[in-house]
């Protein structure tokens, strides 16, 4: 079997990770994108959780850039270290190689 990454994860985590599929879902649609639905089974303290995941799949990147990528994932303005959450207010979906760039500079959120 496959190791997870989220493996270390507290069981905190890993409700809030399940619990940000529609979100995520909703933020791929919103960047024309195509969500893949997946599951992820994570063993933690001698039990399985079953994970539900989405990635988004041929979107444009919404960093300002219009880009389009094979693949798009979620970057928060206000980070979870700072009291954010991934909400579609608080979120873009950025390719991954833009990651660096947006993260100190957030032209996109000025343009609403």
């Amino acid at each position: 079997m496959k190791r997870s990454r989220i493996k270390p994860y507290s069981l905190n985590k890993i409700a809030e990770l399940d619990a940000e599929t529609p979100i995520r879902e909703q933020l791929c649609i919103r960047a024309h994108g195509t969500p893949r639905k997946w599951e992820q089974i994570v063993h933690r303290d001698g039990k399985r959780f079953l994970i539900h995941r989405v990635t988004c799949l041929g979107a444009i990147c919404e960093c300002g850039c219009g880009e389009f990528s094979r693949q798009v994932d979620p970057h928060e303005k206000h980070s979870r270290g700072q009291g954010g959450k991934l909400s579609l207010e608080n979120s873009i979906m950025v390719k991954r190689s833009h990651h660096p760039i947006v993260q100190n500079s957030y032209p996109m959120w000025s343009k609403k």
